[in-house]
């Protein structure tokens, strides 16, 4: 009986330890998603307004790539760096990263692959859908519009072209912490 008693004390008392330790913790919980329009999905852009405001850490999430057969989406998550509001729209530039690319989708097993280059890409991505990215001019992705037929010119406006884009994105705060 005694055993028992002390079985189940422990048991509860771990379990209260480990819920302050999880609170204390804090979690991350998406409070917003927008599609690529920046039109609401889910969530209040109020609320991720009066988190960022109030200074919990947030993290950025949005797709690349087109939903279908043979098509590949990749999904990106990372930490939002230095935040700007304008406007009642969240502005979060991401902090420089190597860049990686990934395998074709034809390819069963997939795979990430990353530049010898530090600081390749930089961005900044907002609730409105905009992505504005920069990144290394790399003589490899030269050459891969090259094979794709591209002019000099033509491969000049294609990186042009990509430094903006529309991404769905989702915003997600710590919280509890």
């Amino acid at each position: 009986m005694r055993f028992k008693v002390l079985l189940i004390t422990s048991i509860v008392l771990f379990g209260f330890c480990n819920s302050l330790w999880a609170q204390h913790k804090g979690t991350y919980q998406v409070v917003y998603e927008a599609d690529k329009e920046g039109n609401r999905i889910s969530g209040s852009l109020g609320e991720l307004l009066e988190y960022v405001r109030n200074g919990n850490l947030v993290r950025v999430g949005w797709e690349l790539g087109k939903k279908g057969p043979g098509q590949n989406v990749i999904e990106h998550w990372t930490d939002a760096g230095f935040i700007t509001i304008v406007k009642g729209h969240v502005f979060a530039q991401i902090s420089s990263i190597y860049a990686q690319g990934t395998s074709a989708p034809s390819i069963e097993i997939p795979f990430v692959r990353i530049s010898d280059e530090p600081d390749g890409w930089v961005s900044v991505i907002a609730t409105t859908g905009v992505m504005h990215q920069k990144f290394k001019r790399t003589q490899e992705m030269v050459d891969a519009f090259k094979r794709m037929g591209l002019t000099d010119k033509e491969v000049d406006e294609q990186f042009k072209k990509q430094e903006q884009s529309k991404v769905p994105t989702k915003w997600a705060v710590l919280i509890g912490r």
